[in-house]
């Protein structure tokens, strides 16, 4: 479950960031990248240790 809640945020949060700006942010494809990076540097770091965890 929660590994489907952080695909999906992902996801959604791609489309916010590509959305024109009444509605989103209207950023390219380059700059929802990059917002999204520190994010998927944090998956990178934490998902190795919940699997010790778990």
């Amino acid at each position: 479950m929660a590994a489907y809640a952080m695909q999906m945020t992902t996801q959604s949060l791609s489309y916010l960031f590509e959305m024109p700006p009444p509605f989103g942010y209207g950023l390219a494809i380059l700059g929802a990248g990059l917002n999204l990076a520190p994010m998927a540097a944090l998956q990178l770091v934490e998902v190795p240790i919940a699997g010790r965890l778990l």
